[in-house]
């Protein structure tokens, strides 16, 4: 059974300069950040899925990221996916999920 993981999320150090400044110039984010995320759920390796992901405007709170996966190390395809742009911290849900079919 899958156990489901919610992630946090804030960008890096590294990334923010290079977003606020996409937005203050161009109103939009730079088009391989938007690439990224329209990539993210089809980049997904089998026993690894998404529920839902969340962001938040301004970066003053976390964003969040769900998904289901066979195991812990799954989460690292979502880590590296992600390395430069942005950073996550996993936790793991009390009830370890439920069955797909329910």
């Amino acid at each position: 059974m899958a156990t489901t993981y919610v992630g946090f999320f804030g960008v890096t150090d590294s990334a923010a300069p290079v977003l606020e400044a996409a937005a203050r110039e161009t109103g939009s984010w730079p088009q391989e950040f938007i690439d990224k995320v329209n990539g993210f759920p089809g980049s997904f390796p089998d026993g690894l899925r998404l529920v839902g992901s969340w962001g938040v405007a301004g970066g003053e709170r976390p964003g969040v990221t769900v998904v289901e996966a066979d195991d812990f190390a799954a989460l690292s395809h979502v880590n590296n996916y992600y390395n430069g742009w942005l950073q996550f911290e996993w936790h793991a849900t009390a009830t370890g999920g439920v069955a797909r079919d329910q």
